[in-house]
């Protein structure tokens, strides 16, 4: 113990402790003492053990003064009082550094001439013990406090306010007389064949779906702008495609002074109550698709974005927040904000498996109330099933497996509840290349298997629909429906599976259907409807008018005929305009050159097999029509970075580079 290595050692960290509890107080501040003493204690001492590896082994090479305790004492007690000006706000980014690093130097100064003093040998040890005994209880009780208040504000989010307002304070206008309610229902990752009739096993009966379509109006397919949940859903509530949104995939934030006002504030405007429950944690309220509802429900996704906010607090206050917000992040999520990672409602006994009975459930929650006042209401469900991981629970569960042949010993599911997930399909994508043709067969087999799963799951989704739709029937009110989805999903398709991975049309293609006042049953109408055109036709249907902004048709009765559609993710552009495809690559999104790779006439080659791009060149009509979205792209000026929270949330959905395959 007395060995003065040791002695020094014990120094620099004992004084880079005090200094961070002392940090830690200023946290009263910011986040809270709780909140900012755990994550600046271990900035700190992970610097001053650097500093000290790097010096106290050299310290006899230093002068006399320089080996004493101390100044070991005060050079650790320095380091972690730099950040502490920034920290308490005293002086703005780069000035409070400087004024801490002054305030450093000042203090070795004054240990280099014997006017600082230090702690005896086991006086260090004992201030270096109590950083943990100090950090650590407080951690616990951070993570104890944000628990209670993440759920305090989940209990209130889901309850509707007894009188209509306007974000104002105003009393928003009565809505056009015999306004009918409005119910938008997205169901994640739903291919359009997966509904209809002529493409699906003819043993695959979907009451509901069916039901609906021969009740008003549906398409065999529409089209996303893109092949994520982002851009897609963007899409539908904002009335414009993702160039004129300006959002292109999942690591893309909504930029509200572009987009807004979107379909929920228009509807809230005229008159409507607006209320939404979602169960894909990147439609949340804290990444802005809730604005506008006077209640999301989004108490069954995890509230990521508390790290996000403390990850952000660190960033320039502390040592910690030099790091990698990424890494930070990791280390809070991992540490004092676990109740942040989990949902405040969660999915009970239910879990995965049966994620659709849940969001059933929380729509008819939101329906008690809002069929509890006499304004018509715009509500927003989003299903999360079928997404993966794929698994249909009893009686769906081998309805269309039971006959297939087992699958290879490797493809067993490792997801909860014997489901399908990220392991299986990143697998399967793999081998659908081999070289090797059993394996490669084998793939196809586990491809095509798992496309069976995945349809099952769409049958249990089917009968949680028809539950819903019987609670909207009871209620004797004229409603609205309008069923589609943000993207759907490869299974085999090009040696592909998952999503986020291509531009092909398993990816684009969603279904469309729309029933109520106004639409006649069994309406079959041309075109491809885009689902830009879900907000101008719900609006239109309800009275209301749809923005000059928002080019989307009014469905059913709008001609379809002759436009053009551009579909992208981060680097990929597709597009479309009469029965011809084009694939290819933008990689700067403020440039107007594209580099086309694919040519399909996908009127006729709906599969994408036979690429003519080398025999006919790019059509001088899809370069127009490529140049054209590119010239009213505001990705340049509206995209923002991804948050940490988004980055958690992307991991936890198999999201690894943007692709939909892990690197």
């Amino acid at each position: 113990m007395a060995h003065p290595w040791f002695r020094r050692l014990a120094g620099v960290l004992a004084g880079a402790t005090l200094a961070a509890l002392a940090s830690g107080l200023a946290g009263a501040l910011g986040p809270g003492v709780d909140a900012t003493t755990f994550p600046v204690w271990i900035g700190d001492l992970l610097l001053a053990a650097a500093v000290a590896v790097v010096l106290v082994p050299a310290a006899p090479l230093l002068p006399a003064p320089a080996r004493t305790l101390g100044f070991a004492f005060a050079l650790g007690l320095g380091l972690g009082l730099v950040p502490l000006p920034a920290q308490l706000g005293l002086l703005p980014g780069g000035a409070g550094w400087a004024a801490g690093a002054l305030l450093a130097v000042a203090l070795l100064g004054a240990a280099l001439r014997g006017r600082v003093a230090a702690p005896g040998p086991r006086a260090a040890v004992g201030l270096v013990l109590l950083g943990p005994a100090i950090a650590v209880p407080l951690a616990f009780l951070h993570d104890a406090r944000l628990e209670r208040s993440i759920r305090a504000e989940a209990d209130a989010s889901v309850t509707l306010p007894a009188t209509p307002t306007l974000p104002s304070g105003r009393t928003p206008a009565a809505p056009p007389p015999g306004s009918p309610d409005v119910i938008l229902v997205s169901v994640d990752t739903l291919r359009a064949d997966a509904v209809d009739p002529e493409l699906r096993p003819a043993e695959m009966a979907l009451p509901f779906f069916d039901g609906l379509a021969a009740a008003g109006a549906s398409w065999p397919y529409a089209l996303s702008p893109s092949n994520q949940t982002v851009p897609g859903h963007a899409a539908m509530l904002f009335g414009r495609d993702a160039m004129g949104i300006g959002v292109r995939w999942n690591r893309n934030l909504l930029q509200h002074q572009v987009v807004a006002p979107g379909l929920a504030d228009l509807f809230r405007l005229g008159g409507y109550r607006t209320a939404g429950v979602i169960s894909n944690p990147l439609l949340s309220a804290e990444f802005g698709f809730a604005e506008g509802f006077e209640v999301y429900d989004d108490t069954t996704v995890s509230r990521l974005s508390r790290i996000h906010e403390a990850a952000r607090f660190l960033d320039g206050r502390s040592w910690l927040g030099l790091l990698p917000t990424r890494w930070v992040a990791t280390l809070l999520e991992k540490t004092l904000y676990f109740s942040a990672k989990k949902a405040p409602r969660g999915l009970g006994g239910h879990g995965q498996l049966e994620r659709a009975i849940v969001t059933r459930e929380q729509a008819e929650e939101l329906l008690d109330q809002l069929y509890a006042q006499d304004r018509p209401f715009f509500l927003f469900v989003h299903f999360m099933d079928p997404h993966q991981p794929y698994g249909a629970p009893e009686p769906f569960r081998g309805r269309l497996t039971a006959d297939l042949p087992p699958l290879a010993e490797r493809y067993a599911p490792t997801g909860p509840k014997g489901m399908w997930g990220e392991h299986e399909l990143v697998l399967v994508q793999r081998e659908l290349s081999s070289s090797d043709p059993v394996v490669r067969a084998e793939a196809e087999a586990a491809a095509e298997y798992l496309h069976r799963v995945y349809l099952e799951e769409v049958m249990f989704l089917d009968a949680e629909l028809a539950r819903l739709r019987d609670r909207v029937a009871a209620s004797g009110r004229p409603t609205l429906w309008l069923v589609t989805s943000d993207h759907g999903e490869h299974f085999g398709e090009h040696r592909r599976m998952k999503h986020a991975n291509t531009l092909y049309e398993p990816l684009l293609r969603v279904p469309f259907l729309l029933a109520g006042p106004g639409i006649a049953p069994g309406t079959r109408p041309s075109g491809v409807p885009h689902l830009a055109d879900v907000a101008p036709t719900l609006l239109a249907h309800a009275g209301l008018e749809p923005l000059d902004t928002m080019p989307g048709k009014v469905l059913p009765n709008e001609d379809l005929s002759g436009r053009g559609h551009v579909a992208v993710d981060d680097d990929e552009v597709a597009g479309r305009l009469d029965g011809w495809k084009v694939i290819g690559d933008r990689r700067a999104p403020d440039d107007s050159d594209f580099r086309a790779r694919e040519l399909y006439e996908v009127a006729t080659d709906p599969l994408e097999l036979h690429d003519r791009l080398a025999d006919l060149g790019l059509p001088a009509a899809l370069q127009d029509l490529l140049l054209a979205a590119f010239a009213r792209d505001v990705y340049a000026t509206s995209a923002a970075p991804t948050s940490a929270a988004q980055e958690s949330i992307l991991a936890e959905l198999g999201y690894a580079d943007g692709d939909g395959t892990p690197p």
